[in-house]
């Protein structure tokens, strides 16, 4: 009896064994560990989303900025283009200006010869005579004579005061006693009013002899000076160069000068 009972004993776990392994198991999740599930969850769903709406967002952002960049690259086309026309007027009003200076240079260096001439004569002192005057590249040599050696250093030292010579220029070059080679003429020296001609028909001779005093020959070497003319309007008006002064003032008026 005790036999059967092991062999029904046996019989029923093994039937237990098999309706336990038939059994689907069930595995159950704690309720703190489901959130960070549900979390991982909603963001794997929401991440294609957002990356999708990023992307559309950058593009049409990368759209705008091309279109500004191109939108700028235009107004700096045209600014250039601009800028290259007003340095091309610029460059000619500079060329203008400069050729303009030039002319206005070479005309303020303008000294009428007959402002010069007439300031050196206004110059000769009594007993000094001035019987040459010659002008070559800016160099001008005086040579006449005087009484003396005092009247040819006189005539020196107010050609020296000049504002249209360069006083430091203006020197003696030679000065030496000569005799004096102008003739002299007596009025009625050998006509006398009642002269009656001699036999044969010659005049009468007269008695009367001149002899000259020696004078000084001198020889004086300067140069024009270099202030400009529209420094020179008192000197250039008062030696009759009224038409030169005129222009420069006019030039003054204006800003050329």
């Amino acid at each position: 009896t005790m036999y059967s009972l092991d062999i029904n004993f046996l019989n029923d776990r093994e039937g237990q064994a098999t309706a336990t392994a038939a059994k689907p198991a069930q595995v159950s999740v704690p309720m703190g560990e489901q959130v960070p599930l549900m979390a991982g969850l909603a963001v794997a769903i929401a991440l294609p989303a957002l990356t999708a709406g990023a992307w559309f967002y950058f593009q049409n952002r990368v759209t705008s900025l091309e279109a500004q960049q191109q939108e700028l690259q235009t107004q700096i086309t045209s600014l250039q283009a601009k800028k290259k026309e007003a340095d091309t007027f610029n460059a000619e009003a500079e060329q203008i200006k400069a050729e303009i200076q030039g002319l206005v240079g070479v005309f303020n260096q303008i000294k009428p010869s007959s402002a010069i001439l007439q300031d050196i004569s206004d110059r000769v002192p009594i007993g000094v005579q001035l019987n040459s005057l010659n002008e070559t590249g800016g160099k001008v040599n005086l040579s006449g004579t005087a009484r003396s050696y005092n009247d040819v250093n006189d005539f020196l030292l107010v050609l020296q005061k000049s504002p249209f010579l360069k006083p430091t220029e203006t020197q003696l070059k030679s000065a030496q006693l000569t005799a004096y080679s102008t003739p002299i003429e007596l009025a009625g020296a050998n006509k006398p009013e009642t002269s009656q001609a001699t036999p044969g028909g010659e005049e009468p001779k007269s008695d009367v002899t001149i002899t000259a005093p020696q004078v000084v020959s001198y020889t004086i070497e300067t140069s024009l000076s270099d202030t400009p003319a529209a420094e020179l309007l008192p000197a250039l008006e008062s030696k009759g160069a009224g038409g030169l002064v005129t222009r420069i003032r006019a030039l003054k008026e204006k800003g050329v000068i």
